[in-house]
């Protein structure tokens, strides 16, 4: 390697930069280091990429809690004379049930709180960046249901660390009129559905720099709810509403999955294998190229120092011989 053009000349500029008292044994000691950083960026390169491979394993989310809270503000008392109507005609139970429901306003405040354990080497940061809207599915008339904006929803910011587990509620409050009131007092359940807009803050670091990314995006949620008794049941969460299939109340859900999308995903990768891939070359280039350069030095010193005392020796017998 040392008869190749650059080595030479690279081992020539430091031998012209190292002190003149031990050029060549201090050019030979700067670029042992040298090769031996170089051997120690391919390494550290090397250990990165391992860390952040896979860059991102799904999140999985388990329900730790749930509160609900409903307070009804006022309850007339309507009966059919009130309404004149005749007490034995069988519409006459629903009409008073119905008026009555209609001027009654219930406050309804919950949250769902759910587990979620982070396995990357990603911290992660999630908040509501605006409210969102509450939903219940009501009748449409038609055989059908369509979404009834009911309130608000929202997510309080919190962090999940990487290679640990956080804890984080989803907030629902809203008001509920009496027509529907009465309309939910005649289901087993009710769907309530959540509308979160989510700001996600993703930082990793990576040779001790520290990068981040922010994703906002909407997240749907769901659970069925009996306003009467205030039982509500599993909270899951999907990406759209049409990708969301609602539980039972007493039906038991696998944990919810944060995963990524895989768009986000993919560049976040080639970023780690750019950034591993150029460190994994260029301490490979330093570590070997530095080390056949201080081998050229050491041989050119001992070739220069062998030579220098042949010649001592011939000038010695010449002098003798004389």
């Amino acid at each position: 390697l040392g008869r190749f053009f650059f080595l030479p000349f690279f081992a020539s500029f430091l031998s012209n930069m190292a002190p003149k008292a031990a050029t060549k044994w201090g050019c030979a000691g700067v670029l042992g280091a040298l090769s031996i950083g170089g051997f120690a960026l391919f390494g550290v390169a090397l250990v990165e990429r391992i860390r952040l491979d896979p860059f991102w394993v799904t999140m999985l989310c388990t329900t730790t809690g749930k509160y609900s809270s409903g307070k009804t503000l006022t309850v007339p008392t309507i009966t059919a004379a009130d309404l004149n109507l005749d007490e034995n005609d069988p519409a006459t139970v629903y009409i008073v049930g119905n008026y009555t429901a209609a001027a009654t306003i219930y406050d309804f405040y919950g949250w769902t709180q759910k587990e979620c354990v982070n396995e990357n080497q990603v911290d992660v940061n999630t908040k509501s960046y605006k409210n969102g809207t509450v939903y219940v599915e009501y009748p449409d008339g038609a055989g059908g249901t369509y979404l009834l904006a009911l309130g608000e929803s929202w997510i309080p910011e919190v962090d999940i660390p990487m290679e640990e587990t956080s804890n984080f509620k989803s907030w629902n409050s809203f008001s509920i009129n009496g027509s529907v009131v009465y309309w939910a007092s005649t289901q087993a359940s009710v769907t309530v559905i959540s509308q979160f807009h989510t700001e996600t803050t993703s930082s990793a670091s990576i040779f001790g720099l520290e990068g981040s990314t922010v994703k906002l995006s909407e997240r749907w949620c769901g659970y069925k709810a009996n306003f009467l008794t205030n039982a509500i049941g599993e909270n899951v969460c999907e990406d759209s509403y049409e990708e969301l299939v609602v539980p039972e109340i007493d039906e038991d859900v696998p944990p919810d999955e944060m995963k990524g999308t895989k768009k986000d995903i993919e560049a976040s990768e080639k970023k780690r294998d750019i950034l591993c891939g150029v460190a994994m070359a260029l301490g490979l280039l330093l570590g070997f190229g530095c080390l056949a350069a201080a081998i050229f030095v050491v041989r050119r010193s001992l070739r220069s120092k062998a030579a220098a005392a042949a010649k001592g020796g011939e000038e010695a017998a010449t002098d003798v011989k004389v």
